[in-house]
């Protein structure tokens, strides 16, 4: 979400294309603002549907795998969307991402107990979901 000007999400994006991922890659700002990103990721236009000008809440249902650049507001509907399938990225993180000898860190929800979801408070235990995913 966000791929923006700065270098982030062109590097975490360059990073999974370069790894073999098909990535749907979504911003606000329209495809004339963002062209000096886009031409750094010109040899990977085979692998990525961009989605620009505007976010939809269907491209953030069902993925395997979510990156929420920094200027992107935690409040945002997306995000909230996106919350909504933690534990199956969770899942693909562990189970389909990581290789051998990886190390995969999860920050921000292993010490909480609840996780607000779009303003709505709802139960979540990120370490049980991680042991579980690691067996």
């Amino acid at each position: 979400m966000g791929l923006g000007l700065l270098g982030r999400g062109i590097n975490v994006a360059k990073f999974l294309l370069e790894n073999g991922t098909e990535l749907t890659i979504t911003d606000l700002k329209p495809k004339e603002r963002l062209l000096p990103s886009l031409a750094e990721l010109s040899a990977f236009e085979k692998q990525i549907t961009y989605v620009l000008g505007e976010h939809r809440l269907e491209d953030f249902r069902g993925r395997d795998l979510i990156i929420k650049t920094a200027g992107v507001p935690l409040e945002s509907i997306y995000v909230g969307e996106a919350h909504n399938d933690r534990e199956k990225a969770i899942d693909f993180a562990i189970n389909k991402l990581a290789r051998k000898g990886d190390w995969v860190l999860f920050l921000g929800k292993g010490h909480e107990k609840s996780m607000n979801i779009a303003g709505v408070e709802t139960a979540w235990d990120e370490v049980s979901i991680v042991k579980e995913k690691l067996k």
